[in-house]
């Protein structure tokens, strides 16, 4: 992975603003960035699952899901087997879809 996207994500941030970094990048990604650039007050912070606490909170998620508490299918446009994974793309792109899931039959 190259680090040119976080700096990038640096400069592109107003004062005060704050960045945040979602997932992560490979091990030994190394980051270097001029100290001045964040002299504006700007924060940047990193964020894995969205600070969740994946051994708690998916099982709790997966028991809303299951009780029909948590409406997650309501959200799924349409669905593309594996082997449309170019068409769904498409799709996306065109806007014809919000939300589309691949499936491994």
């Amino acid at each position: 992975m190259v680090p040119e996207p976080f700096v990038q994500v640096i400069h592109s941030i107003r004062s005060r603003g704050l960045a945040v970094w979602v997932g992560h990048a490979p091990l030994e990604t190394p980051v270097t960035i001029d100290a001045r650039d964040l002299m504006w007050e700007k924060r940047v912070m990193g964020s894995m699952y969205g600070s969740a606490r994946p051994h708690i909170d998916f099982g709790r998620l997966i028991s809303l899901y299951k009780s029909g508490q948590l409406k997650l299918d309501e959200l799924i446009t349409r669905s593309f087997p594996i082997e449309e994974v170019n068409t769904a793309f498409k799709v996306l792109g065109e806007g014809k879809v919000a939300r589309s899931v691949l499936t491994f039959d």
